[in-house]
């Protein structure tokens, strides 16, 4: 399984501003350096948080983002569903793949619905700038 790059980038983002949460709104720019993101892409990516509620924006020289609620009241599961698209499978499956892949499905649901951006951030915190996991789970959702 394999999360898609707007995923990432987005809990990326979302991770920058909670670890920057109560500093008041943060710019594109600030994000957009430090997560070495390009400022166009996360300038879509923070527009789909802010309609999906969980960011606010405001203008002006001073503007930027923010989390629209506590780090600890948005869960993995809200930022994903932000960027979520429907997808079809290409194929058929049988029935007992079907039932695997739905427990699969059941449990990273389960999983993402119960990690907040606060866990997020605190790991993120602890961790070495711009430390990057490699695995080989992917993620398509």
């Amino acid at each position: 399984m394999r999360f898609p790059a707007r995923i990432i980038y987005g809990l990326r983002a979302m991770a920058d501003l909670a670890l920057h949460e109560g500093q008041g709104p943060i710019s594109v720019v600030a994000v957009a350096k430090r997560q070495g993101i390009s400022q166009a892409s996360l300038a879509q990516m923070l527009h789909r948080l802010r309609r999906a509620g969980l960011v606010t924006a405001e203008r002006g020289a001073r503007g930027g983002y923010s989390l629209s609620r506590p780090a600890s009241r948005i869960s993995v599961a809200d930022i994903v569903q932000a960027f979520a698209t429907a997808e079809h499978p290409s194929t058929a499956v049988d029935q007992i793949t079907a039932f695997v892949l739905t427990r699969i499905e059941l449990a990273v649901s389960t999983t993402l619905a119960a990690t907040t951006l606060a866990e997020l951030s605190a790991e993120a915190r602890r961790r070495p700038t711009h430390h990057m996991v490699n695995h080989s789970f992917h993620f398509y959702i």
